[in-house]
């Protein structure tokens, strides 16, 4: 179990705004020192300046989470002004327009592979050795409602975003066996009222032959809230933080047709040896 105490030091990237901001400002909140970075340069000096005021140290280094070279730097310049670092936020997330998958371009699917996929791989390459070589910290994984569902008309995000649930996953399990003192947890907001919410967390909306979202509309909480709840989840060493209003809409449907597929279906006979 995670404990946040005055005089830890967190990394959090896409801290310029929306939930990596809120998250950098809970942390701040409870004493912890910080690490802030993203390629809004401006808006990251914003953010630095809001939170040395609550009496905290506060670095910000402008970086490109979607470059191991630019990531490689953060965590440098973490280690070089702290020393040490305890939990390591990799937030980040983009959508394109909403279309079906079939129509998709090349250009839109390498985009958010590396936005909101190769950008969290970067930082658990950067990052991770050094919580497993200390055996203690925390990694938290951006990904979304849309990681744990899916809503037609943007496979491009539905896709890099399952598979940032799955990575945080598997290294979650990796993490038990190598270094049980570091915990992992994903985490999959519901809509939350940052900038990219303007479009929803579903995804942008799309022209005439975009495919409709079959979900409920729900409301969307603000991004405090949400940094709150993943706190908690931090402390209390979930794997899954799930910010949302009734997430459970999204997905039980999901979970409820694979265990009646799965269980409806012939048993194969074990192949002889």
């Amino acid at each position: 179990m995670t404990r946040l105490v005055p005089g830890q030091v967190a990394v959090v990237t896409g801290a310029a705004s929306g939930i990596g901001k809120a998250l950098a400002e809970a942390f701040a909140h409870r004493g912890l020192n910080l690490v802030i970075a993203d390629v809004d340069a401006n808006g990251l000096c914003d953010t630095r300046d809001e939170l040395t005021a609550l009496g905290v140290e506060v670095v910000a280094v402008p970086t490109d989470v979607t470059s191991a070279e630019s990531v490689a730097r953060l965590g440098q310049t973490a280690l070089e002004r702290f020393g040490t670092f305890d939990i390591v936020c990799n937030n980040v997330g983009a959508a394109n327009r909403q279309r079906p998958s079939w129509e998709i371009t090349s250009a839109e699917w390498e985009r958010l592979l590396s936005l909101n996929l190769r950008s969290v791989i970067n930082g658990i390459r950067e990052f991770v050795p050094h919580l497993v070589h200390k055996n203690s910290g925390h990694v938290l994984n951006t990904a979304s409602m849309s990681g744990l569902s899916i809503v037609p008309g943007i496979a491009d995000y539905i896709v890099t975003k399952h598979a940032v649930v799955a990575l945080t996953e598997t290294l979650r399990a990796e993490l038990a066996g190598s270094a049980p003192g570091v915990g992992a947890t994903v985490l999959c907001p519901g809509i939350v009222r940052t900038p990219m919410s303007a479009q929803r967390e579903e995804g942008p909306a799309g022209g005439a032959n975009a495919p409709t979202a079959s979900i409920p509309t729900v409301p969307a909480i603000e991004p405090r809230d949400a940094a709150e709840i993943t706190l908690a989840a931090i402390e209390a060493d979930y794997l899954y933080a799930v910010p949302a209003v009734n997430p459970l809409v999204r997905i039980r449907g999901k979970v409820d047709r694979l265990l009646h597929e799965v269980a409806n279906q012939p048993v194969p006979p074990v192949a002889a040896r």
